[in-house]
């Protein structure tokens, strides 16, 4: 029972772009283009960061998706609104912004595997299957201890400069009016 839950929390990093959207979208504008422009416009900047992104046709417009074999990380949604466009992009959820997993899981693995090691030659016993509960606790703790510090304390802010950076660019639209953002309007100096 406890090495299922163990591997419950092991892949709790996996999503899909449905659990994405069960949440509220890191950025939402609209825009002057229609779905399909804006669309077109996106997808090959996507593609040139990274070549797995893939696109498809909705029922009300676009999505677009930027994933891994287990993980969803982005899913940008490109919807009809009025002449234009809404746009939502949804980012996964910050206990799951896990992309360094794969580095800290091994580092993790190997300093559990060096401290067992040396506390049972302390002790003058090998290192067998007798330190198996120890290991995987010592292990699962420190990679989610530096999973939350690496969402922390790189990925997040890494993902606020990649937003403001987005929406510096579709504010800078070629369209004859400027995107607008899906906020309250600033008050005027």
């Amino acid at each position: 029972m406890f090495v299922g839950a163990l591997a419950v929390v092991m892949l709790a990093g996996c999503s899909t772009p449905g659990d994405l959207k069960k949440n509220d979208p890191t950025i939402s504008i609209s825009s002057n283009k229609t779905s399909k422009q804006y669309a077109l416009c996106v997808f090959p900047k996507w593609q040139e960061e990274r070549s797995t992104s893939t696109i498809s046709e909705t029922e009300d417009g676009y999505r677009l998706i930027v994933a891994t074999d287990m993980m969803t990380d982005e899913v940008l949604e490109i919807g009809r609104s009025g002449r234009g466009s809404k746009v939502a992009l949804y980012q996964r959820m910050p206990w799951s912004k896990m992309a360094g997993r794969g580095v800290i899981h091994v580092f993790t693995n190997h300093l559990s595997t060096e401290i067992w090691t040396r506390v049972a030659a302390s002790q003058g016993v090998p290192l067998d299957e007798g330190f198996t509960l120890e290991l995987l606790l010592t292990s699962a703790g420190m990679l989610l201890v530096l999973s939350e510090l690496n969402y922390r304390f790189i990925e997040t802010p890494l993902r606020q400069r990649g937003a403001e950076i987005a929406q510096r660019k579709l504010r800078n639209e070629t369209t004859p009016a400027p995107a607008v953002l899906d906020t309250e309007q600033l008050p005027l100096k």
